[in-house]
């Protein structure tokens, strides 16, 4: 159900831009490595509806991720085909502003997409598509205490940036 109301929140948020081209649409796919989380299984089978049910105007979907091998589990054949769009930069959170505000930026600049959806409120800044975010958790905005201060202040300024900027949540 959810992945099902995510996927038309992203096609909700298409429409304007319909017409005669097809659509590309972005998704950042760094959590579809490594150990899969909750977020990540969430990611997975948002990403997985979306190729099971592109409609015939998505020409493709571009995965963005840090360059470690997406996990198994992704349709061999769909909809629309996903091309893996590998944008290196560290893991690390504090690596983060680089991979948001510089390098996804100047990739999606080279190949341009209509949409970019973010299953984990990340929206790389200068991004001029429209977006799509998903915000899973902020209870640390009720209880500061359960984060230190400086992941705290970090995940409030992304969650803050993303729903400002986000076309559709």
């Amino acid at each position: 159900v959810y992945k099902r109301q995510a996927f038309r929140d992203t096609q909700y948020a298409c429409r304007a831009e319909e017409g005669s081209e097809k659509m590309r649409i972005g998704y950042d796919a760094r959590y579809l490595t490594g150990n899969l989380t909750g977020i990540s299984w969430y990611a997975l089978r948002l990403l997985q509806a979306m190729l099971d049910d592109a409609p015939d105007w998505v020409e493709k979907i571009f995965g963005y991720t840090h360059g470690e091998e997406i996990i198994s589990g992704l349709p061999e054949k769909s909809n629309a085909p996903l091309q893996i769009e590998v944008v290196r930069c560290p893991k690390n959170v504090f690596a983060q502003p680089l991979w948001q505000g510089v390098l996804t930026p100047r990739r999606l600049r080279r190949k341009p997409v209509h949409i970019f959806h973010s299953p984990r409120s990340y929206i790389p800044s200068g991004v001029t598509a429209r977006c799509v975010a998903t915000v899973h958790d902020a209870a640390f905005l009720r209880m500061p205490e359960i984060l230190p201060r400086r992941y705290r202040l970090h995940w409030t300024a992304l969650l803050k940036r993303a729903v400002e900027r986000a076309d559709a949540i």
